[in-house]
């Protein structure tokens, strides 16, 4: 007699700990276009890692935002508010910048 099939669980894929979320030849190919022409593993692991931790962590405030404005969609405006609030930029130099190109 044959054994029924049965369908195995399917798990969700985990993360290991040296896996990242950004591939690294895209980073890569950014380096150079900086002038980076040898990038050693270690630099490019270490930029990948606090890339992808400033993604989260502005992904969290801009999620904080909409949650309080009580909407799902999270905006590009959430996004550059959140950029500026974790203090990866300047509020000021943006709004500057953005009224000198809604000038032109």
């Amino acid at each position: 007699m044959a054994k029924k099939k049965t369908k195995k669980d399917k798990k969700k894929p985990t993360r290991k700990s040296n896996e990242y979320f950004i591939a690294k030849a895209p980073m890569r190919r950014l380096m150079r276009t900086q002038g980076a022409e040898i990038v050693g593993k270690d630099a490019l692991g270490l930029l990948i890692k606090e890339v992808e931790k400033a993604g989260q962590d502005i992904t969290k405030i801009a999620l904080g935002v909409v949650k309080d404005q009580d909407r799902k969609k999270i905006t590009a405006e959430d996004v550059r508010f959140a950029f500026y609030e974790s203090g990866y930029g300047d509020w000021d130099d943006a709004k500057k910048k953005e009224k000198d190109e809604n000038k032109k």
